[in-house]
């Protein structure tokens, strides 16, 4: 079994925790996140790779930048906040209901993209693992608990 790991660009986006949350991050703010994907393959390329670094990074990152950074992400229940953003023409990304912004709820949302978005391109290709860091000392991981992922 071979992987690779890949740091992705850093991005800025702003949120929010809704719904009753009573502590601090019920405040708008931001962070600048780092990502880092971790693939794997059986098999190695006729390259000798399990899937061209610079590659997975273009594709994760075009992803990232026209959805995530510099933007606001929130639950689609955020209604007042979703309301001021549309009237202020502001980027913003909503998550699905009940889907509260939190580095977790994320770090799974950005594992889900990047599995299609690999697998686009490469299906002897697994994402087994997103990190994403909200602070230097604060991240949040996700990663996939099963064998080879099966495409539709």
């Amino acid at each position: 079994m071979y992987k690779i790991q890949i740091q992705l660009d850093s991005f800025s986006a702003a949120h929010r925790q809704s719904h009753h949350y009573s502590g601090l991050c019920k405040n708008l703010h931001g962070h600048n996140y780092k990502i880092r994907i971790t693939l794997r393959a059986e098999q190695l390329d006729e390259f000798g790779f399990v899937m061209d670094f610079c590659q997975v990074k273009e594709l994760c990152n075009s992803w990232i930048e026209k959805n995530w950074d510099h933007g606001v992400i929130l639950n689609e229940d955020d209604i007042s906040l979703l309301e001021f953003l549309k009237q202020e023409q502001q980027k913003y990304f909503l998550l699905p209901k009940n889907t509260q912004p939190s580095c977790e709820n994320l770090t799974k949302y950005a594992f889900e993209q990047f599995v299609k978005i690999i697998a686009n391109n490469n299906q002897q290709v697994e994402v087994i693992q997103v990190e994403i860091w909200e602070t230097n000392d604060f991240k949040a991981i996700y990663e996939s608990n099963h064998g080879i992922q099966e495409h539709s």
